[in-house]
């Protein structure tokens, strides 16, 4: 099917006016981007990830010192988005860096009663910080316009137990923590270990914001939050060492929030009714929250299947979103998702625009 300029459109009132975004599923390493269809959509900004958590063939899609460079392709579709006039951001991980090499970078979790290694970055290791920030810094020097954390900026309730957060957490409250006993410690060193945990994650974040300006004024920085954290405040501290109000007191310019329909309907077993509602609550509480700086996330694909997920069956969500939300972006796009996209955005005109 072809795509028809939907610049002949722009002459009608919106009732909403709601900016396209995607984030592409893959780096696309032995392939270019269909620059041509992406302008005819009119797409106002492309997020490509810059990784492969593999852990023994991944690495980095970027120029850096520290990790496996497994193609400067970054820098090329950089160029090739500023000849294309459009916005191209990068997808980066943060704390999965599964390729790393470096044992004493990592965390560490309780399984079955006994402590064990994990491939995930220790946010309390000086080191692995210094690091996360020099990757960041030169991320930053590609003049990228702009970076979407992964979500991986959290800490789950079973992780943490790290060397040198155990010996950070007792140096600063006095308390030692044998994880092995965690569960039945006192309630109040438990809620000082959450504490602790939430406090690694705003002051690594923190790290990256200062790292990347440092290197780039300009860059934006953006963060993936999940749908439980507006809503389900002491819920995101346990699960994900998190608190949404705390987060948008940080100098994040998007906050991007996951709204998945078919995952949270899959994970929640309730009807598509009840998903439509906790979509709209969500949003509006994400939205009373962070305002402007609000991006909501939908998904083009099916998780589990990978099937492409038809404009029908997404139109509703996108006609729930409040008037303030101006920015929607579609995750796991592919090349063969741009038709059904713009379908999807003809039907939302459509359902918009005043005659």
């Amino acid at each position: 099917m072809r795509l028809l300029p939907l610049i002949l459109l722009f002459s009608f009132k919106f009732l909403f006016a709601v900016d396209f975004e995607i984030q592409w599923r893959h780096p696309q390493p032995q392939s270019d981007l269909p620059w041509d269809k992406l302008k005819t959509l009119g797409i106002s900004k492309i997020i490509l990830p810059v990784f492969n958590t593999d852990e023994k063939s991944g690495g980095l899609f970027f120029s850096n010192t520290h990790a496996n460079v497994l193609r400067p392709l970054f820098e090329e579709r950089l160029k090739r988005a500023a000849e294309n006039n459009l916005q191209l951001w990068a997808w980066m991980i943060t704390r999965n860096m599964f390729f790393l090499k470096k044992k004493d970078f990592c965390d560490a979790a309780l399984f079955s009663g006994e402590v064990q290694p994990i491939p995930k970055l220790d946010l309390a290791s000086d080191q692995a910080l210094k690091m996360l920030e020099m990757i960041f810094t030169e991320l930053a020097k590609t003049k990228v316009p702009g970076i979407l954390l992964q979500d991986d900026l959290v800490y789950r309730m079973r992780e943490g137990f790290s060397p040198s957060a155990l010996k950070k957490f007792s140096d600063y409250f006095g308390a030692r923590i044998i994880p092995e006993k965690f569960p039945d410690l006192p309630g109040v060193i438990q809620q000082n270990w959450q504490r602790f945990k939430q406090n690694l994650i705003l002051d690594a974040l923190q790290r990256i914001i200062q790292a990347s300006r440092a290197a780039n004024s300009a860059v934006k920085i953006a963060l993936n939050i999940y749908y439980e954290s507006p809503l389900w405040s002491e819920k995101s501290e346990k699960w994900y060492a998190q608190n949404f109000k705390e987060l948008v007191q940080q100098e994040i310019d998007f906050f991007y929030l996951m709204t998945y329909h078919r995952q949270m309907q899959q994970e929640l077993k309730i009807p598509e009714w009840k998903v439509q509602e906790l979509f709209r609550e969500v949003v509006d509480r994400a939205y009373e929250t962070a305002a402007e700086r609000l991006v909501v996330k939908m998904q083009m694909r099916d998780f589990d299947t990978k099937e492409r997920i038809p404009a029908q069956e997404l139109l509703p969500y996108l006609l729930l979103l409040p008037q303030g939300v101006k920015k929607v972006v579609f995750i796991s796009v592919e090349e063969d998702d741009l038709d059904e996209l713009y379908q999807l955005k003809k039907l939302y005109l459509k359902a918009t625009v005043k005659d």
